[in-house]
C-alpha cells in the first residue's frame, strides 16, 4: 500500500463498531456454528470463504469507484 492510499483511508475513518454490537454479532456466529454442528475445521472454512467475500466486495468497491 502506498502512503497516499495509506493517507486518504484514514482521512475517512469507518464509523465506529461498539463492543456490545461486535460482541453480539460474534455471539450470533458462535451460535449458529453450534446449531449447524460445524466441527472448528468447518467453522474455519466458512469463515475463511466469509472474508474472501468480504475482500472481493472492497476490490469491486475499489476498482468501481475509479
Amino acid at each position: 500500500m502506498r502512503l497516499a492510499d495509506s493517507q486518504a483511508s484514514n482521512a475517512f475513518p469507518e464509523p465506529y463498531l461498539t463492543t456490545e454490537v461486535s460482541d453480539r454479532l460474534i455471539q450470533e456466529i458462535l451460535d449458529a456454528f453450534n446449531r449447524e454442528r460445524l466441527t472448528p475445521h468447518q467453522a474455519r472454512l466458512v469463515l475463511s470463504r466469509v472474508r474472501g467475500l468480504i475482500d472481493t466486495g472492497e476490490l469491486i468497491a475499489r476498482t468501481g469507484s475509479h
